[in-house]
Order: structure tokens, then sequence, then C-alpha cells
């Protein structure tokens, strides 16, 4: 079970360096974290080099504070710090489909607002939703997992400054709670340039 636990962390990890909340590979999720449950997670994340030849490195901080609220912070150590945060409205008893709201990147006045939902439909879980940055975007996705060790996830983000991700999280074995994730994304506007990600998420209780 704590495997599985550590896997549902590793869908947690986010790609930019103010990612926050739960969230698929760059999207956020309906599932929240529960009272006491908390993870941080630390990436490297990289361009295409004749895009961008540097690597930048952004650390987050998820804590479930109640079953259906939980608050995140995250830097991306270049002076930047955000925090977030999401509630769960609707959870169906039997885990089938769930719908929440909440704000990321908030710094003083600005904020990115999101609503978005989750339905199982067999062994894979489709999310979508909408969340508004410069612009309001659709985001779309789904996880799956391949064992009890290996999970796989892919988003989509519709604006233009948006992009396809893929990921993969596998559970580091005899080391609880620790995923490493691996992601790729590739941006709506090509000339942005294919991205490229790698983190290790740790799960705990407290």
């Amino acid at each position: 079970m704590r495997r599985v636990w550590a896997l549902s962390a590793a869908l947690a990890a986010t790609v930019s360096a103010l990612g926050q909340v739960t969230s698929l590979v760059t999207i956020p999720i309906a599932d929240t974290k529960g009272a006491g449950e908390a993870e941080y997670g630390q990436f490297v994340t990289g361009y295409e080099r004749d895009v961008d030849p540097h690597y930048y490195h952004s650390a987050y901080l998820l804590v479930g504070i109640a079953d259906r609220v939980e608050i995140a912070g995250a830097t991306d150590f270049l002076g930047t710090d955000s925090w977030g945060f999401k509630i769960k409205a609707l959870d169906d008893p039997k885990g089938r489909f769930a719908l929440s709201a909440g704000l990321q990147y908030v710094r003083g006045g600005d904020s990115s607002p999101f609503v978005v939902g989750r339905c199982n439909c067999g062994s894979v879980r489709l999310h979508a939703g909408w969340q508004r940055n410069d612009e309001s975007e659709f985001v779309c996705g789904l996880d799956y997992g391949l064992s009890e060790s290996l999970s796989v996830a892919a988003d989509f983000t519709s604006s233009r400054l948006g992009a396809a991700w893929g990921g993969l999280f596998w559970a580091v074995p005899g080391i609880d709670g620790l995923t490493l994730n691996v992601l790729v994304g590739v941006p709506n506007e090509r000339d942005d340039g294919f991205q490229h990600s790698v983190g290790l998420v740790y799960a705990f209780r407290f």
C-alpha cells in the first residue's frame, strides 16, 4: 500500500518552477492530499539547447491540512516564490469521480484559478478542467498504473503557451515514499522548444 501511495505522490509532480497542488504532469487535478499527508519535490528542467542551454531548478512542498483541503508553496531558486491551495467540492464515496477548485501561483494580487474534475474509467483515470493564466485554458489528461511501482501520465494545456506533456513515474525500491519522475513536453508553439524534466518526490505523513 505504501508503494501505491508513493505512485499517487508521483502524479503530484509538476514541471513548471512554480507548479503547485496535486497535479498530473503539469495540470492540477481534482484529487487532494489527506490530512496529515505531505510531499516535497525537487526538479531540474531544461529545453532544447538552441532555445535555452541552461537548466533550471525548482522545488515545492505540498501539505494536506484537511481531508478535502491542501496548500502548497514553491520556489524557482531565482527569487520567485508563490503558494496555492485546493478545495475538493465533490467526492464520490466510491472514488469514481471528484471535482475541485483552487488557486495556484499566488503572488501578491496575482494568481491562477482553476476548476478540475476526475473520472475513473476502469484502470484509467481521466482528468479535465479549466484554468486561467494569461488567458483561459482548457486542460485534460490521463494516468494509468503499469505495475505496483511504475505509472505513466500525459496531459495537455490548450493555450498558445501551453504544451502536451508525458511522464513516467517510478517508485524507488527500498525507500518508501520516494518516486523518480522523468517528464517530456512538446510546446504548442514549436519555437518554444521541446522541454524535459527529471525530479524526485518524497511523500510522507506527519
